[in-house]
């Protein structure tokens, strides 16, 4: 098998999404990171699976959140891309 691994650049202005993927049950949790209402800040988000239940680590909503405003930060003040490897199976 041959591997070919390419780079695409993108802005962090195309960001939009953040998605979390639990590890017990797989199920996927999509957050807007353009939304500017305060729901990535709520107590209970990000505490535990709305599926399985099962607790999610507990630095996961302080660095989400974290993200968010760093995301915030960046897109507001300078011009930042993200290099991306794309790997394709020939």
């Amino acid at each position: 098998m041959l591997a070919m691994i390419t780079e695409t650049v993108v802005s962090i202005d195309d960001l939009q999404y953040l998605t979390i993927h639990c590890k017990q049950c797989g199920t996927s949790m999509t957050l807007d990171l353009n939304y500017a209402g305060a729901d990535h800040d709520r107590d209970d988000m990000l505490g535990v699976c709305s599926i399985c239940g099962i607790p999610f680590d507990s630095t996961l909503r302080p660095n989400v959140i974290g993200f968010k405003r760093a995301y915030e930060a960046l897109s507001k003040h300078a011009k930042v891309s993200f290099r991306v490897k794309i790997q394709e199976n020939c």
